[in-house]
């Protein structure tokens, strides 16, 4: 459920937000499916793909991608996408027949036991999965494959999908496999992500220390925590929180450019970190010295208020920001505030912003909203009786989500400056 600051639209001299009603603003929507089909659930995507699953008969469930129809089947998961947005791929069930529904079509699994869309490199337009029959397990692309012998949930790739990466049970460890070879065995592995050229990123304990490895280098050791190890799409830039022995955790951040890895400040309580998705900028709510509840940009410190939502960044990562209250509603662009005077902002929904940094977006519980934080003016999207998430469209430099209106399912699309 979202929650919501709701302030009162006030009427004074002073300058106040303008909102904008779709017919005189920018903000325009789509028919996408109509109401003849009972619309179970839906979704889009960054490059502006769209999905729903629609109910055709009681035991019937028909996926519908773009407009086209597949199915009916019996059960279909949620697709996968290749990060290009090129290529997709689900899993599919009729009559007990596994089968897998990808972009260029139908792959009929009859006889295993289970087939499912694992992985997406991020230069690349192909779709990794996994094909289970009993006890044996192979991890493919179609053309090439791997044993994968019991995997866990975690896998990875470089961005051109060449070295592809999980990490597999072996009795009371965990190997790291790179291109179906065991390399090393852990008593616990944390899988970051792959380096550029090919470095796996991960973090291992052994008793009680965990270390972060960039392939045979040692980020950090002796550590007693770690959690959100991350690695860019690009493979440049990895950061995580991590803590030793009685010291507060840091963030820590490495690229290929810096000497030493880069540390934060000291952190209180730090929440989700969340790492830009080109450069090495993090962003992390945390409590500093004195009870101070802030929002680390990098070492930049910036106060949240009483009420905050997860820091974001732009498509191109050069834009970060936030929600939050303190007194009256508000988002941060790269930590400088803008009161929103007249309106609510989403505090459970990282906010869309455009890479101008100019505005910003987010779905209520019936529609878009865009914010735009120079000319103060909130325009609203469709009035919808339900909405999905919104995402930054990249290709039509838009905000974009579904909603569903009277069983229709639209597609709403705000510009974003």
């Amino acid at each position: 459920m979202k929650s919501f600051v709701i302030l009162c639209l006030v009427v004074t001299s002073v300058v106040g937000v303008l909102i904008s009603p779709t017919a005189s603003g920018q903000c325009r929507d789509e028919l996408l499916l109509e109401n003849d089909v009972e619309i179970i659930d839906y979704g889009i995507d960054t490059t502006g793909h769209w999905w729903a699953r629609a109910r055709t008969t009681s035991v019937l469930t028909t996926l519908y991608i773009d407009g086209t129809a597949y199915g009916p089947f019996m059960k279909v998961d949620v697709p996968m996408f290749s990060r290009d947005g090129s290529a997709w791929a689900v899993s599919v069930d009729m009559n007990g027949i596994r089968g897998l529904q990808t972009s260029g079509g139908y792959i009929n699994m009859s006889g295993v036991t289970n087939v499912r869309p694992v992985l997406a490199p991020q230069s690349s337009g192909d779709v990794w999965w996994i094909v289970e029959n009993e006890s044996e397990r192979t991890l493919t692309n179609g053309s090439r494959s791997y044993r994968c012998v019991d995997p866990t949930t975690m896998f990875a790739a470089d961005p051109s999908g060449t070295v592809i990466v999980y990490v597999g049970r072996r009795g009371n460890q965990y190997a790291i496999v790179r291109n179906g070879v065991d390399l090393a065995a852990y008593d616990e592995v944390i899988l970051g992500g792959v380096w550029s050229d090919g470095r796996i990123v991960a973090a291992v304990r052994n008793g009680a220390v965990w270390d972060v490895l960039l392939g045979d280098d040692v980020i950090a050791n002796g550590l007693i925590s770690v959690r959100d190890l991350t690695v860019n799409a690009f493979g440049t830039v990895l950061a995580f929180v991590g803590g030793q022995r009685g010291a507060p955790p840091v963030v820590t951040m490495m690229t290929d450019e810096y000497r030493e890895p880069w540390q934060s400040p000291p952190l209180e309580s730090p929440g989700r970190l969340v790492l830009s998705p080109c450069c090495d900028l993090t962003a992390i709510p945390a409590v500093r010295p004195g009870a101070r509840r802030v929002m680390m940009y990098g070492s930049a410190e910036y106060p949240v208020g009483n009420q905050h939502g997860p820091p974001s960044f732009s498509y191109d990562g050069g834009q970060m920001v936030y929600a939050g209250d303190d007194a009256g509603a508000f988002v941060a662009v790269n930590g400088k505030r803008y009161v929103l005077r007249g309106g609510g902002v989403a505090m459970s929904t990282p906010l869309v912003v455009s890479p101008s940094g100019s505005m910003v977006a987010w779905p209520s519980s019936s529609t878009i909203v865009t914010y735009d934080v120079e000319l103060q003016r909130m325009q609203l999207g469709k009035m919808c009786d339900t909405m999905g998430n919104v995402v930054y469209d990249w290709r039509t430099r838009s905000a974009v989500g579904l909603g569903l209106f009277g069983g229709r399912l639209y597609k709403l699309i705000c510009p974003l400056r």
